[in-house]
């Protein structure tokens, strides 16, 4: 039998409750509003890790490179630029709103699992 109790799953059954399964809520994180502030911070945070650990600016710039758009040479502001809709459509499956901002140690991780994977 389960029973819901702050941010997890009771189980019940046998002398002690434990909790076994995190609430998904408590898994995604809040969604912050689509503003240029919101993506600058984001850009901020891990250039400052970025600058620690070498290794890391070498992740993040292949996940850039893999995240822009394949025409970017042919369009203002010719930079290797990942297309607004598809920016949108990631924050979507991944945090559930179109104009989330993903925390920096998200990215970090992906960025990691990216360079793990050459």
């Amino acid at each position: 039998m389960r029973a819901h109790q702050g941010d997890c799953i009771m189980m019940f059954g046998g002398p002690r409750r434990h909790c076994a399964v995190p609430r998904p809520s408590s898994l995604v994180p809040r969604p912050s509003s689509h503003s240029p502030v919101s993506w600058l911070r984001l850009t901020l945070a891990l250039a400052a890790r970025a600058a620690v650990r070498p290794a890391l600016a070498a992740d993040l710039l292949r996940v850039a490179w893999r995240f822009r758009s394949r025409t970017w040479y042919r369009r203002f502001p010719f930079l290797p630029l990942p297309s607004r809709d598809y920016v949108r459509w990631r924050m979507h499956t991944a945090y559930g709103a179109y104009d989330a901002v993903p925390p920096a140690a998200d990215v970090e991780r992906y960025a990691r699992w990216v360079g793990k994977q050459r």
